[in-house]
């Protein structure tokens, strides 16, 4: 029950004000709050597509620089 109100208040978070986030559930938008104006870098364990559900597009936007690991084949040349 906890973890379905968490899922339901990040979906809520994931369009908040208008701001187009990228992760699955809104974890972006969660690490946004944390990190609002810094430039950092990361590393995306089960990367999967490089835009479409992904925790960190956001933040390679905004000028982060990582890596992303995808074990998948399907998402490997993308």
């Amino acid at each position: 029950m906890k973890f379905e109100i968490i899922k339901v208040y990040l979906r809520l978070l994931k369009y908040r004000n208008g701001k187009a986030y990228y992760s699955e559930t809104g974890e972006d938008a969660v690490i946004e709050q944390i990190f609002a104006n810094e430039i950092g870098k990361y590393v995306d364990v089960g990367a999967s597509h490089p835009i479409i559900g992904n925790n960190t597009y956001k933040f390679y936007k905004r000028g982060w620089q990582g890596i992303g690991i995808e074990p998948i084949k399907t998402y490997e040349k993308l």
